[in-house]
């Protein structure tokens, strides 16, 4: 109860930040993902799409519960009447008035149902909202994630090149004192081509993530960006949460099961809507109103007179449909069966989303290991490429062992930085399974 609460409330705001605040700020320059995931999620055209069906459905309730509140109406009227005779004419202007009040008493539960009805659609639109919010946050997410591995291998493709660099002069400065062969100063050449080849390759799939980053913010795709990684932040609160929610699948507060169960329960109510038309309804209505009438009551005479009358009148009417040739039959029929749907639906649904946790969390395991292997191997490649540059420099080494261990180091360097995100991806992915994804922007 108290998560669709929050759901309700998380509804509100998010249709209220849609219409009237703007999204919060984030510099280019110094971009975090706290920072992209405020003002990403503030611009998500989802979000704001649901936020305002939340609106529209907690409308439909009022407007469903104002069919047993009470109808008050005024009417008015003028009227000329001409009547022409062998003897003259009667002529006379009336003016009436009325003041009407109605209330339905009774209509076999239609007004109770169809409004519980508009409160379940509600709550199934405001379960939808904080889904989509949910989806926005995995996505952007994702886009950092693939924007700082891209960032990483630009770095990474830096380096590379420096040391392709340095190794390309000492092989030119032993060739040219004849400690080298010109085999020696080929291959550094053709390592130096390489990673400059790498270094530009890097570049473009980070100009690239960069534009998928700026348009998802509101900016000129020629945007540029520098990301300050936070996300390290994160992985604890999200290791956390997985550690604790697993235990306690099925989730039941999952955003879109949670949504499914609200329409569930609006087909419910829509069925006993559609049974209650086959009951009696009952009305209650009563009017007051003055009538002036003007004019010659005789064609004898010609004086004029003002007459005026209060028209007071109370019904109460009582009304049983007899037959409408099986129509309301049929619509009990549909409902009966959109209930079944929905049932069938809500338990491949639930089905679905056990089988997409447990292949998150697979992938978040696998993805932990993956980086503490990938961290390792890193460090001995680092160690392997320094000694390989003192053998060379020592004159013990060959060129091309050093020339494989800076590839090596370069290869082992995208690839730790690559797992570093794959984790944070896998991590968003369980949190995400579990219906808990929040990353610090509840309201």
């Amino acid at each position: 109860m108290r998560f669709r609460v929050f759901v309700v409330c998380a509804a509100l705001f998010g249709a209220v930040c849609a219409q009237a605040q703007p999204c919060p700020d984030a510099q280019p320059d110094a971009l975090t993902l706290q920072a992209l995931l405020a003002r990403g999620l503030c611009l998500d055209p989802q979000v704001t799409q649901q936020a305002f069906e939340v609106a529209r459905t907690r409308g439909a309730i009022d407007e469903a519960a104002a069919a047993a509140a009470w109808q008050l109406s005024i009417d008015a009227g003028l009227s000329a009447s001409v009547q022409q005779g062998s003897g003259g004419g009667t002529r006379s202007v009336t003016g009436s008035g009325s003041l009407t009040a109605s209330r339905l008493l009774a209509d076999g539960g239609l007004t109770r149902s169809r409004t519980a009805q508009r409160a379940r659609e509600s709550a199934a639109a405001a379960a939808d909202l904080e889904a989509a919010r949910q989806n926005a946050l995995r996505d952007l997410a994702g886009a950092w994630s693939d924007a700082r591995e891209a960032q990483a291998t630009l770095l990474a493709a830096t380096r590379a090149l420096d040391t392709a660099r340095t190794s390309d002069a000492a092989a030119r400065a032993r060739l040219a004192a004849g400690a080298a062969t010109r085999v020696d100063a080929l291959q550094a050449a053709s390592a130096l081509a390489q990673a400059e080849r790498e270094l530009v390759s890097a570049e473009v799939a980070w100009r690239r993530r960069q534009v998928v980053l700026a348009e998802r913010l509101g900016w000129p795709a020629d945007t540029a960006l520098a990301l300050r990684g936070d996300e390290a932040e994160w992985l604890p609160v999200l290791a956390h949460t997985i550690g604790d929610a697993l235990p306690l699948l099925p989730a039941d507060a999952h955003p879109q099961l949670l949504a499914q169960s609200e329409r569930l329960q609006a087909r419910r109510a829509a069925l006993e809507a559609a049974r209650a038309e086959e009951g009696a309804t009952v009305n209650v209505s009563g009017s007051t109103g003055p009538n002036l009438t003007h004019g010659n009551a005789s064609t004898l005479t010609r004086t004029y007179e003002t007459t005026q009358r209060w028209n007071n009148q109370i019904a109460l009417t009582w009304s049983m449909p007899l037959s409408d040739g099986g129509a309301k039959r049929s619509r009990v029929a549909q409902n009966q069966a959109s209930v079944d749907s929905a049932l069938a639906q809500q338990d491949a649904l639930h089905r679905s989303l056990r089988e997409n946790l447990w292949q998150q969390w697979t992938a978040w395991r696998g993805a932990d290991a993956e980086v503490r292997a990938a961290q390792a191997a890193f460090e001995a490649a680092q160690a392997n490429e320094s000694a390989q540059r003192g053998r060379y420099q020592a004159g013990a080494g060959t060129l091309a062992d050093w020339i494989s261990a800076q590839s090596d180091l370069s290869s082992r360097a995208r690839q730790a930085a690559s797992a570093e995100q794959s984790r944070l991806r896998a991590a968003v992915g369980t949190v995400h399974a579990l219906g808990q994804l929040n990353l610090g922007t509840k309201p």
